[in-house]
């Protein structure tokens, strides 16, 4: 079972770093390492990688493996207290929802995102409320869009990219200039994920 799987994994320390960089990280640098006899959702993930080729257990092992290390720094007790907000926000097993937010994230360096939204709610600066409306449009934003954010701390219209951050909730259409090219710019949930998300200290 993955869930109990994940659930027995959320307390490893000392997960020992393969790469600084989720794009240095290759799949079967994890598959080889001693990861995946330690932790045991890397090792049910990489004996289905090694058996049946799944390309999906590997991806999510990888994005799995992430994720743990990123998170070891917090205590037994703070995990479990997000958790438990976790699943009372969403009506739902708090380990399955998370399992299942990392499975479909897209790319794996919003990750590296979720993680620092993660530590923002640990730390209270945002709602576990805000943490699920800002994880759902990380899921729809492609993470090269998610780059241009700070563009719209001013008014700023960019091709393609006005599309997507507005459909994922993070821009509004602030002037609105009749026959002329429209404006855009953050709104609160923007705001959060350019400040929590992305840990922009640079933003008031």
């Amino acid at each position: 079972n993955l869930t109990l799987a994940f659930n027995e994994s959320i307390d490893k320390q000392d997960i020992v770093e393969l790469g600084q960089n989720i794009g240095d990280v290759t799949i079967d640098m994890i598959s080889n390492s001693d990861v995946v006899s330690t932790i045991p959702i890397l090792g049910l993930l990489n004996g289905a990688y090694k058996v049946y080729k799944s390309v999906s257990a590997a991806r999510l092992m990888k994005k799995v493996y992430f994720y743990l290390f990123q998170t070891q720094k917090f205590s037994r007790e703070e995990k479990e207290k997000f958790l438990r907000e976790y699943a009372s926000e969403g009506h739902d097993n708090g380990a399955e929802m998370l399992l299942d937010l990392i499975r479909r994230l897209d790319n794996g360096n919003k990750i590296t995102i979720l993680c620092n939204l993660i530590n923002y709610r640990v730390n209270e600066d945002i709602s576990m409320t805000d943490f699920m409306r800002l994880t759902s449009s990380l899921e729809r934003v492609p993470i090269t869009d998610l780059r241009f954010l700070n563009k719209y701390t001013s008014e700023n219209n960019i091709n393609g990219v006005n599309d997507s951050l507005l459909s994922a909730g993070l821009i509004y259409e602030s002037t609105v200039n009749v026959g002329k090219t429209p404006l855009f710019r953050l709104n609160y949930s923007g705001y959060q994920m350019l400040r929590y998300g992305l840990d922009n200290h640079d933003i008031n």
